[in-house]
């Protein structure tokens, strides 16, 4: 068994592929485009959401994401949010801007209501233009 696989043991389930209408793939080059440093945070924020809200489907779809960030580079980790959770959420329509600059502020992201709707709809967003 190389070290990598011992690292990254197999998920407990069958990943989902595609989640409202975007593929796996899909959101991972996003994620990672837009998020840099982050983007495995914000997979593990999103697959947490969708647990905890009992969405089986989002949550093995974002966990899959996640797992595929993290075996992709060790760079990929998980980074803490840095806002303080006293931050008020950003409202509905707001444009998410991505960690590295071109806007953007991952901590209002990360403490949204809905974070993985959000993503979705920022993937959408910038795979029609």
């Amino acid at each position: 068994m190389s070290e990598q696989s011992a690292a990254f043991p197999s998920l407990p389930f069958a990943p989902v592929d595609v989640c409202d209408g975007i593929h796996a793939a899909v959101a991972f080059e996003v994620l990672r485009d837009q998020y840099s440093l982050q983007a495995a945070t914000i997979a593990a924020w999103c697959a947490i959401d969708a647990r905890s809200q009992g969405d089986e489907v989002r949550y093995r779809f974002w966990f899959g994401v996640f797992c595929d960030l993290r075996k992709a580079s060790p760079v990929f980790s998980l980074l803490p949010p840095t806002a303080s959770k006293l931050r008020p959420f950003f409202p509905e329509g707001t444009d998410l801007l991505s960690a590295r600059g071109r806007g953007g502020d991952v901590d209002r992201l990360l403490h949204s209501k809905d974070i993985g709707s959000a993503i979705i709809r920022q993937i959408r967003s910038i795979i029609e233009n």
